[in-house]
């Protein structure tokens, strides 16, 4: 009986051991094809954009499940920009910008006219440029965040005002969302003072950054021109920013 037990132990052994030898092997082999395909992509982009593996540095990104309500994206559409590597800039590029995984993902056509999406590099990339709109790079901005991701840049100078965009994958799963759903937009606000960032998302956190005297006469320019804080635009927020700039240094 003894003797049986110890060859079923080494017989089952021996399968574990094969079993773990092939899941390595088909896992060595899969990274290298996945290398091959980066590496692939490097060397033709370069052809594409005139570029370097300092610009098409990152994975292969995987398309979310099109049966998802909703999209990851800041804009589901491919959208021109430019974007600022070190003191490099890279134009004519086609992006998106996934809130989810805060990342930018560039659509890179290769030579034979095969369409490829890559997720650059954060740790890179440190902003990029939408028309006139500019996102900064969390890490550029002391913005202690859980994941990198980029921001706004409302209104730079001795005041500074961010927005950071988000969206989450909700894992609700049932008649209408069986595949799950992507929430809806939120944002949030920073005011960023000698390299101290502040989250401003309220009125009164945001006057909190200003003396006594200095609130009062922001609240009277905000009532003057109408403005709404928790509903101001971009455009409100800018010339209420010149406004507190112009008035702390008179």
């Amino acid at each position: 009986m003894k003797i049986l037990l110890r060859l079923i132990s080494k017989l089952v052994f021996v399968i574990l051991f094969v079993i773990a030898f092939f899941n390595n092997l088909n896992a060595q082999e899969k990274y290298k094809q996945s290398s091959l395909e980066v590496i692939k992509l490097i060397n033709e982009s370069q052809n594409v954009y005139s570029a370097n593996d300092e610009l098409i540095n990152g994975c292969v990104y995987p398309l979310p499940n099109s049966r998802r309500q909703g999209d990851p994206y800041l804009k589901d559409q491919w959208t021109e920009a430019s974007i600022y590597i070190k003191n490099n800039k890279y134009t004519k590029l086609f992006i998106k910008f996934d809130l989810v995984l805060g990342d930018v993902i560039l659509k890179a056509e290769l030579n034979d006219g095969v369409i490829k999406l890559v997720n650059l590099n954060k740790f890179q990339v440190d902003s990029f440029l939408i028309g006139n709109t500019l996102f900064v790079n969390s890490n550029n901005l002391s913005i202690d965040k859980k994941k990198i991701t980029y921001l706004e840049q409302i209104y730079k100078g001795r005041y500074s005002l961010y927005k950071e965009y988000k969206k989450i994958f909700i894992k609700e799963y049932n008649n209408i969302t069986p595949y799950g759903k992507y929430s809806s937009l939120k944002t949030d606000l920073y005011f960023i003072e000698n390299d101290t960032p502040v989250n401003v998302d309220r009125k009164s956190s945001f006057l909190k950054n200003f003396g006594t005297e200095r609130q009062n006469e922001i609240k009277s320019f905000m009532k003057k021109n109408k403005i709404k804080y928790s509903k101001a635009s971009n455009q409100e927020l800018i010339k209420l920013m010149i406004f507190c700039t112009n008035t702390s240094a008179n």
